[in-house]
């Protein structure tokens, strides 16, 4: 196996999986702040069209954490044991519990006890990253380098049995039969997001092999990106949310897109890295390693930012700026001013336990 980047010796940290890190929390940040135009207007609206831009864009900020996730967690060169494993599980249970205490006093007063149980709209992943960590002992007994055909073999049965069906139920007019054929296999191991999981640690595992094909990646990436694009515009109607089916994890379309904007970054960072500046590093590993707190914060500032200040103070709303301005500005605001509020809460002893696992 070949490395992929060289680590920085001062804070043994491997710079490439900073960048994709920094990159997956940006786009989930884009998500939130632009998914809003393409809920609340139809295609030919140009708030829609730009919102869709924007969202398909970003949407493979979920499955970059879950393959990053895959890297370290799935890494048999990486002692595991299992009691910090528990402590990972048990930690991440505690913040989901506080957090989603805080999220249902501040916006779910009325709906308190559903919200404390499922959480606000944004922190179903802490419940994936929970059910993945629970069955990584399990993973980790054949996520080994002499097993590669057998993890390549997991992927062409998730991608068979999990990725496609709902695809090619959409496009045969939104019928359900492809799924339900092949739901009655019940093939566990390969639903859910475990495939996100492995395929992270496969990439870094076979590297080499899986960069001969880097262009034909690249333009599977490319087609996949494009095509959620255009269909969620051409088939989102009042009643059929195309986006729905075009976003989804566990569909072809954004797995194509998300392996290859992953390898794309791995490429690009370890041929490029002794060129970019120390400032550069230092700012992006600076927001990587606060990147699950930011996750954590940031629908909150964008829902006050929207509501009391934009709207309440400065009277901008989606329906009187520019869609781009407007899109624009909130992400910016949302980033910066999560990034420091973590910042600031990372530097107040037993405070910081809330935004770090």
């Amino acid at each position: 196996m070949s490395e992929l980047v060289q680590s920085n010796k001062s804070t043994d940290r491997i710079f490439v999986y900073d960048v994709i890190r920094f990159v997956a929390i940006a786009a989930v940040i884009m998500i939130h702040d632009s998914a809003t135009f393409v809920i609340r207007f139809l295609p030919h609206d140009m708030r829609f069209l730009t919102g869709n831009i924007f969202d398909s864009l970003s949407h493979c900020a979920v499955p970059l954490f879950l393959m990053l996730s895959g890297v370290f967690m799935l890494d048999e060169n990486r002692e595991l044991p299992n009691k910090k494993l528990a402590y990972k599980i048990g930690k991440l249970i505690v913040l989901l519990i506080i957090w989603s205490t805080f999220y249902a006093l501040i916006f779910h007063q009325k709906e308190f006890v559903y919200y404390l149980f499922y959480g606000h709209y944004h922190l179903w992943y802490l419940y994936v990253i929970i059910g993945l960590y629970l069955v990584t002992p399990v993973l980790r007994l054949f996520v080994k380098q002499e097993n590669k055909k057998i993890l390549y073999y997991l992927i062409i049965l998730a991608v068979i049995f999990q990725f496609c069906p709902s695809f090619i139920d959409f496009c045969c007019h939104r019928t359900e039969y492809v799924s339900k054929f092949f739901d009655m296999f019940r093939i566990g191991i390969v639903s859910g997001y475990v495939a996100y999981y492995i395929l992270g640690r496969l990439i870094v595992m076979d590297y080499d092999r899986i960069m001969k094909y880097k262009n034909v990646i690249y333009s599977l990436g490319l087609t996949a990106v494009i095509t959620c694009i255009v269909g969620t515009e051409i088939y989102t109607t009042e009643t059929v949310k195309a986006y729905n089916v075009f976003y989804a994890v566990g569909n072809i379309v954004l797995l194509l897109y998300s392996t290859a904007v992953f390898i794309f970054l791995t490429d690009i960072i370890k041929r490029c890295e002794h060129k970019i500046s120390g400032f550069v590093k230092n700012a992006v590993t600076g927001i990587s390693k606060l990147s699950f707190g930011i996750y954590l914060v940031h629908a909150c500032i964008l829902a006050l930012l929207r509501v009391n200040v934009l709207k309440g103070i400065f009277s901008v709303t989606m329906n009187n700026t520019n869609v781009f301005l407007y899109i624009f500005i909130v992400y910016l605001l949302t980033f910066a001013i999560s990034y420091l509020v973590v910042f600031i809460i990372s530097k107040i002893k037993y405070l910081n336990q809330l935004v770090k696992i």
